[in-house]
């Protein structure tokens, strides 16, 4: 049985207005069996299908502002799918800067 990544992903960069890279960590237990793939997980739908072993970075894009994210990650492996990662939740939102204009910006 392949294990559960203990950490969920987090924010690496905020990319535009609109965009973000996520990362994760590997799992430190793999069931014995090498991670072919991962699943990303978005509001509990998986997004845009799987991603390489091979990659520990996702760009989301077209994210909207005022809604809420929940962020998710499982393995796979030869013998199945892996639970899925603690949530990683964000609101894409606008935020006040010091010189009084407001810019794009992640609440954790």
């Amino acid at each position: 049985m392949p294990h559960k990544i203990l950490k969920a992903p987090t924010l690496v960069a905020f990319e535009s207005s609109s965009s973000m890279t996520i990362e994760w960590k590997e799992p430190p237990n793999n069931g014995g069996f090498s991670v072919l793939h991962y699943k990303l997980y978005v509001n509990n739908a998986v997004l845009d299908g799987l991603v390489a072993a091979t990659e520990k970075t996702y760009l989301m894009t077209s994210l909207i502002l005022g809604t809420s994210y929940k962020i998710q990650i499982s393995s796979v492996n030869e013998v199945g799918e892996s639970a899925k990662s603690d949530a990683y939740t964000i609101l894409f939102s606008k935020c006040a800067l010091s010189s009084g204009k407001f810019d794009t910006c992640l609440s954790c």
